[in-house]
């Protein structure tokens, strides 16, 4: 006895003889995503990292930079972004698309710029005394360095620390 796909998929007389999964995706080049035949599975999947842009034959996602960290800010990681595209893709991943997803999930955590003075001293134990000097306007960036984050401070911190003997 044989099944068509769709006989398979709506046989209930039959449980564990559905369809198997299909490969039905093609990821371009340019990080689009398109689809021969769209399952609400994989609509539902690809929409976790991929701007929707439709949701009929055809183009129907577009994984972007925006689209991705917003799925790392909410703990889906790259290796299950990279495992939910290559069962739905016909074709491999192209390559620039797997490495723009590693470099968008490098840089998923946002940088923070900062203006201040960083002190590099000639030793710990005279980090740790200008540290303590500064009360909260100094913070510890590595073993001999000072970062003062209230360039204000700077004036006070020179006298306090030149009676100590620390010259800065």
């Amino acid at each position: 006895m044989g099944f068509t796909e769709a006989g398979r998929r709506g046989s209930w007389a039959f449980p564990g003889l559905g369809a198997p999964a299909l490969r039905h995706a093609k990821v371009t080049a340019a990080y689009d995503v398109f689809f021969g035949m769209v399952d609400p599975a994989a609509l539902a999947e690809i929409s976790l990292y991929a701007e929707r842009t439709g949701i009929d034959h055809g183009l129907v996602g577009k994984i972007t930079r925006a689209s991705c960290q917003a799925a790392f800010s909410n703990g889906i990681a790259l290796p299950e972004i990279v495992q939910s595209l290559e069962p739905w893709s016909a074709h491999p991943l192209p390559g620039n698309v797997k490495t723009a997803l590693e470099d968008w999930a490098r840089a998923a955590q946002p940088v923070k710029v900062r203006e201040g003075v960083l002190l590099e001293c000639p030793d710990e134990d005279t980090a740790g005394i200008l540290e303590r000097m500064g009360k909260g306007a100094t913070e510890r960036v590595g073993p001999t360095m000072v970062f003062l984050t209230d360039r204000k401070s700077l004036g006070a911190l020179r006298k306090k620390a030149s009676e100590s003997g620390i010259l800065i």
